[in-house]
């Protein structure tokens, strides 16, 4: 998880909210990430933008959680929306399959 950190934007009334992952999106930091953001599910924001150009990259583990994330956003009737997203990490997105979970 070195070298990972997460930052988040202002929290909108219309529930968005603007993530920036940095670093690796190993295990370690996936579970970091998952904590951060379904906190802000709790807290009501339920539109998540999450940019990806600060991301070196993702592992299997950090994919799932993503997955995971989508799955629990639309349940509460919201999104989540990559961005910015670098080649290598949208060629894994799409070899996985995942790209169709993404809006």
């Amino acid at each position: 998880m070195a070298g990972f950190k997460i930052e988040k934007g202002e929290k909108k009334k219309n529930g968005s909210c603007l993530v920036v992952p940095s670093g690796g999106l190993d295990s370690d930091a996936a579970l970091k990430m998952e904590d951060q953001l379904m906190g802000l599910l709790r807290e009501k924001s339920i539109n998540l933008t999450v940019d990806l150009r600060e991301l070196s990259f993702i592992s299997a583990e950090g994919m799932g959680m993503l997955l995971g994330i989508v799955s629990s956003f639309r349940s509460e009737g919201g999104s989540v929306v990559l961005i910015n997203v670098p080649g290598n990490i949208d060629a894994k997105i799409k070899m996985m399959g995942a790209d169709k979970y993404f809006e």
